[in-house]
């Protein structure tokens, strides 16, 4: 069974693909990101209040812009662990977008 933000995101890719596109992207939303990585920017490790945490770092690109996607724990495996690799295609929803240092970030798992 699909869940809603799912369903949700596939109608629009159905019925209206350009409210998904990155260049529509806007600090401060909670929306759905969808592209090719263009590159693996980093993975790495760090200990909050104890706790091991893996954050990654993902270039994503869709002819129309590009966004940084930041994936948290177990999403970051994904790019540790190589299911996430150049030229695969991605859509992840729920993301928060947020400007950064000027640039666009999508934050997905946390």
């Amino acid at each position: 069974m699909a869940h809603a933000d799912e369903l949700e995101t596939s109608l629009y890719l159905h019925l209206a693909p350009e409210r998904v596109r990155l260049d529509r992207a806007r600090a401060g939303s909670t929306t759905v990101v969808r592209g090719f990585v263009a590159r693996i920017i980093s993975v790495r490790e760090f200990t909050r209040e104890g706790m091991p945490q893996k954050v990654a770092n993902v270039l994503l690109k869709d002819g129309t812009g590009e966004v940084r996607l930041v994936l948290w724990d177990d999403k970051a495996r994904l790019a540790d662990e190589g299911e996430l690799s150049p030229g695969v295609w991605v859509r992840a929803a729920n993301v928060n977008v947020k400007l950064e240092g000027g640039s666009l970030e999508a934050h997905a798992g946390r």
